[in-house]
């Protein structure tokens, strides 16, 4: 129930709600009831979230796959932001949470998300193969 009641109490306070018809419709875009997950996001502060349904998921397969919850950190229950996606692992794409902490860290943030963490989740066998069919190595970060 944590990840219920967290998520219906932060939807409450962000948008006004009192009617408990409207609260059950919105949190119903975020949570389905029996399938809530755990997502471990490694690195050096790794973390884990509980999350439910995305509420920005892919519509096509040539993309960066990019999912988007709302999510509830397990170590302290508060509500964040929780992206999920495959970026292109060469050495001149910068990885996203790096940049956002540099943006923040110049001074730059209005509409620059805090970083709670970040990181890439271990490589994938699928890795391997990729190249004999014509894909770049992908690698698949949390942020």
């Amino acid at each position: 129930m944590l990840f219920r009641d967290a998520i219906k109490a932060h939807m409450i306070l962000q948008l006004g709600l009192t009617d408990e018809k409207e609260v059950e419709i919105v949190l119903a875009r975020h949570y389905e009831p029996g399938q809530v997950y755990v997502i471990k996001v490694p690195g050096s502060e790794a973390r884990e979230f509980l999350v439910s349904r995305p509420v920005i998921s892919p519509c096509s397969l040539a993309s960066r796959s990019t999912r988007g919850y709302g999510a509830v950190d397990v170590q302290t229950e508060k509500v964040v932001f929780l992206k999920d996606s495959w970026r292109p692992d060469i050495s001149e794409v910068h990885i996203e949470g790096l940049t956002l902490q540099y943006l923040r860290a110049s001074g730059v943030e209005a509409e620059v998300p805090i970083v709670v963490c970040q990181g890439d989740v271990a490589v994938a066998l699928t890795s391997k193969y990729s190249k004999s069919f014509g894909i770049g190595h992908q690698r698949h970060s949390t942020l």
